[in-house]
C-alpha cells in the first residue's frame, strides 16, 4: 500500500493542473525518521536520528520552514533513545513518545511534553 499512494499522486496530479515536486528539508537527517508533526511553519521529526542537517538532534528536531533551518529542541539535549510518536496540541505543546528514559535532564519513562517558550 505504501508504494501505491505516490504512484496515484504522480498519475492524477497533472490532470488537476497542479505542479508537483519533491524538495529537501535542508541537509535532511542522519538516521531514520519514524514520526512527523506539523505546527504552522514548523515540522518536528523524531526517530533514531543523531543530526538534523548540521544540528545535534538527539532523536528529535525542528525544521523551520520560514527560515529554512534545522534546530534542536530547548538546550539541544533532546531525548536519549528512539522516538516513535509526535503530536502537537492546541496549546502548541509537543508530545513525544518512544523508548527513552530522559528528555533534557529530566527522568522520563517513554513519554514527554515539550513547550517552546519563545
Amino acid at each position: 500500500m505504501t508504494c501505491v499512494a505516490p504512484l496515484l499522486e504522480f498519475v492524477f496530479a497533472p490532470a488537476l493542473g497542479q505542479a508537483q515536486a519533491w524538495s529537501p528539508l535542508g541537509d535532511g537527517t542522519y538516521g531514520v525518521v519514524t514520526a512527523i508533526a506539523i505546527d504552522g511553519n514548523n515540522v518536528y521529526v523524531g526517530g533514531k536520528l543523531t543530526y538534523a542537517g548540521k544540528v545535534c538532534a538527539n532523536y528529535v528536531a525542528k525544521w523551520d520552514n520560514t527560515i529554512k533551518s534545522w534546530s534542536s529542541l530547548g538546550s539541544g539535549s533532546g531525548v536519549n533513545n528512539l522516538v516513535l510518536a509526535l503530536e502537537i496540541d492546541s496549546d502548541e505543546s509537543l508530545y513525544v513518545g518512544g523508548a527513552f528514559k530522559t528528555s533534557g535532564a529530566i527522568s522520563e519513562h517513554n513519554v514527554a511534553k515539550w513547550k517552546n517558550n519563545n
